[in-house]
């Protein structure tokens, strides 16, 4: 069923919830009312501030907490109401209009809602921005925004309710603020990182298509993105090609292990020209599911900047093994052992900083995570800006079934399709598996800052993977 049809069903089943409550007196959740909600993920309290408001529409049929909403980081909002049937007539037109402001920003940033009557109830539609689109497709749509020396990303969805209780759909809109690369983003002894496993998994994955749309707005900002699970060739290309646009003209592919029908769904995108790429495959683990991936690691050297000023950076990016069927933390020191002999013969010399991101399934907060430095020989950057330990700006795990609605979905699907015998491992999850760590073996040269966060990119109703990125700022002194 498509977005379109799934809305006009729920329509239908909100003109039967209407006729219910006045005839049956069923409960008053299954009023045929939608509400327009925002949610704040910058580090401000913003502001919601009403611009228009409806003509022709009795004041009893829509509603609104007052002229203008505060609301704090991290938390949502209702912003206004509509009754989506009552009181209006097929070929009329109503539209509502509020901007966001943010602390220092000269003007706000513009949203609209629009409802037209039709035969059954009303249709619904929301806009982004000062232009005349209006999308309905159900789908969330971006809009970047900069505004008082600051850059956000604001997103839209008409989403239908995900509820046997309720019926209908509202508008869900949300702001992320995006940091910027740097004051200047050609400073070549400056690295932004972001690793997102963005859960691409052909005949599984929910939303493929639609969340890969939406990612650009959100990579926009790096150096260089280490993607994992990016098994969907087809998607991928359409990916890269609208970032391509964007300014990552440089990238690896992703490769294969035969007889594996699936590849390695890693590969490294970068602003900057690569010197030099390869990629090696681990040893198979059988039995298991993820034997049918060509699972092991990609390499690419690139030079930031141009002259004698440029820096070159070596990034490793991988996506090493789970424990969807057990634990496997003995595969998984064979890996990082793999990836170190493979820096190890390369002989980079130390003043060459040497990054490995990707989803390396071992929780931070576990065990595990000793083991993992010390085969790796890698660590989390020490320091941050201030000088200070750097621990992790932002939400405390990378999948979380608990806080993410695709993280619940996959391993619910895991549990109900792909394993028949249920672990105690499949359960709640709350883990830190998506890393930038810096190679520390020898005198390599460290951060002298960093600061590193997840991104959650969730615009709309639901975020863009089961995974949370991870971005990092490095900094290194000559």
């Amino acid at each position: 069923m498509t977005p379109r049809q799934s809305r006009v069903s729920a329509r239908i089943a909100s003109v039967v919830a209407v006729v219910a409550t006045g005839v049956l007196g069923a409960p008053a959740t299954a009023r045929a009312d939608s509400y327009v909600t925002l949610r704040n993920d910058t580090r401000d309290r913003v502001t919601v501030r009403w611009t228009a408001t409806p003509t022709g529409l009795d004041a009893s049929r829509w509603g609104r907490p007052g002229e203008a909403t505060s609301i704090a980081p991290g938390a949502t909002a209702r912003i206004a109401w509509f009754n989506r049937h009552v009181g209006i007539t097929p070929g009329a037109t109503f539209v509502f209009g509020q901007r966001i402001e943010v602390e220092g920003a000269a003007e706000g940033f513009p949203l609209r809602q629009r409802l037209e009557g039709s035969i059954i109830g009303s249709d619904l539609a929301q806009s982004l921005g000062d232009h005349d689109a209006w999308f309905d497709d159900g789908h969330a749509h971006l809009a970047r925004w900069e505004a008082g020396g600051r850059a956000f990303v604001v997103a839209g969805q008409v989403a239908e309710r995900d509820s046997v209780f309720e019926v209908g759909d509202d508008i869900v809109y949300s702001i992320e603020e995006q940091t910027l690369a740097s004051d200047d983003p050609r400073d070549p002894d400056e690295l932004h990182v972001l690793t997102y496993n963005i859960w691409n998994v052909p005949l599984l994955s929910e939303q493929a298509e639609a969340r890969a749309a939406a990612l650009p707005a959100y990579l926009a900002p790096y150096d260089v993105v280490v993607l994992s699970e990016a098994f969907d060739e087809a998607i991928l290309e359409r990916l890269w090609d609208r970032l391509r646009r964007m300014g990552f003209t440089h990238r690896t592919q992703v490769t294969y292990r035969p007889p594996a029908p699936v590849s390695s769904g890693v590969v490294i995108l970068s602003r900057w020209p690569l010197e030099d790429a390869e990629a090696e495959h681990f040893d198979p683990v059988f039995p298991d599911p993820e034997y049918l991936s060509s699972k092991g690691f990609v390499y690419a050297k690139l030079r930031k900047g141009e002259g004698a000023a440029s820096r070159v950076y070596h990034v490793v990016g991988t996506h090493t093994q789970s424990d969807t069927l057990g634990e496997r933390s003995a595969v998984r020191a064979r890996q990082f052992e793999r990836i170190r002999a493979f820096i190890d013969a390369r002989a980079i010399p130390p003043a060459e900083p040497v990054i490995v991101a990707g989803d390396l399934n071992v929780d931070r907060h576990g065990l595990d995570y000793g083991v993992l430095e010390l085969t790796l020989g890698a660590r989390w950057p020490e320091r941050d800006a201030d000088g200070e330990e750097a621990g992790v700006h932002g939400h405390p795990f990378t999948f979380d079934t608990e806080d993410n609605p695709h993280a619940k979905a996959a391993v619910d699907m895991a549990k109900d399709t792909i394993i028949p015998i249920v672990l105690p491992k499949l359960g709640t999850e709350q883990v830190f598996l998506d890393y930038v760590l810096c190679d520390d073996v020898a005198d390599r040269i460290q951060p002298s800052a960093a600061r590193v966060e997840t991104r959650k990119c969730w615009p709309g109703a639901t975020p863009l993977s089961d995974h949370y990125a991870v971005y990092a700022k490095l900094r290194f002194d000559r």
